[in-house]
């Protein structure tokens, strides 16, 4: 087969997507709302004690990381693994 393909170089992706990294999203929840405004992209939440993931994208970073930090949101759509993680263990539990 001639071409390229993403199969034969999986990492290629991801030397051309930025990459940030919060190592607490309490403390840096200004930085991280600010960091993402108008932002589409791929994020992942992190369980510091368990180190379950939760990956996730949208179209509209700030938007969507605002969610997790509005506790009323959170409540409401407690169906969702990582809102009941946020609830249970807080933010500072999180990164």
């Amino acid at each position: 087969m001639d071409g390229f393909s993403f199969l034969e170089e999986p990492n290629i992706l991801l030397s051309l997507i930025p990459i940030i990294v919060y190592f607490n999203a309490e403390t840096d929840k200004t930085a991280i709302l600010s960091d993402n405004k108008e932002k589409a992209g791929i994020y992942q939440w992190t369980h510091l004690e368990s180190g379950k993931k939760y990956i996730g994208s949208t179209v509209d970073l700030s938007k969507r990381l605002r969610c997790y930090y509005t506790i009323s949101y959170l409540t409401c759509y407690s169906n969702s693994h990582i809102f009941r993680a946020i609830l249970k263990y807080d933010y500072s539990a999180l990164v």
